[in-house]
């Protein structure tokens, strides 16, 4: 008979234990540092582009030479956008008959009343001179389209550099005070009014 081997000793489980309690440890760790790590990219307040690194100074020198393009094509966009006419009164008159080049015309509405300007073209391009072109106010601000206008220069436009003049009539009711005859040209004042007073 052979004799009975002997019992196998317990194993212990101690190594156990520690390996796992330093792998959780390892992993507490790595996912503090990861959400530490995402709080302060975040609240750095620098957005580093998407292969991780930082703005260089010569990318910052671009922009900073796109902005002085930009800022620099408002200004010339600007100055190509002035008022390039000059508009000034030289006379008014009412009366209740008109003279024109069909004979003459008597007052439908009461009386006439002639604004005699000049339009002083500053710009580089010829600007429109028709009767079409004006607009008179009375003192209350209601507008009145011109019904006949006399104008010194034969052609519908005042050249760049030159001067004309014209007399710029309404046909109003007698109890009315033209106060402001205005002005508006696509080219020469931007299709924006531009007002004088009239006395």
């Amino acid at each position: 008979m052979y004799p009975t081997p002997p019992a196998p000793q317990p194993k212990s489980r101690t190594g156990l234990w520690i390996g796992l309690a330093c792998g959780c440890i390892a992993l507490l760790v790595l996912v503090v540092g990861g959400v530490g790590a995402g709080i302060w990219f975040m609240n750095r307040g620098e957005d580093p582009d998407s292969t991780g690194r930082e703005t260089t100074s010569e990318e910052e020198t671009t922009s900073d030479e796109e902005t002085t393009d930009e800022e620099t094509t408002e200004e010339e966009t600007t100055a190509a956008e002035e008022v390039t006419v000059t508009l000034a009164v030289m006379d008014s008159a009412e009366g209740n008959t008109l003279t024109t080049d069909d004979g003459d015309q008597t007052s439908t509405n009461g009386k006439y009343v002639g604004v005699y300007i000049s339009l002083y073209n500053e710009g580089d391009s010829s600007v429109s001179f028709a009767s079409s072109d004006f607009t008179l106010y009375d003192a209350d601000g209601s507008p009145y389209t011109p019904i006949y206008g006399n104008f010194s220069s034969s052609g519908p436009e005042v050249a760049a550099g030159e001067e004309q003049y014209g007399w710029i009539y309404v046909d109003v009711a007698e109890d009315v005070t033209i106060t402001e005859i205005a002005y508006t040209d696509v080219v020469g004042t931007l299709g924006e009014e531009i007002r004088q007073p009239v006395s």
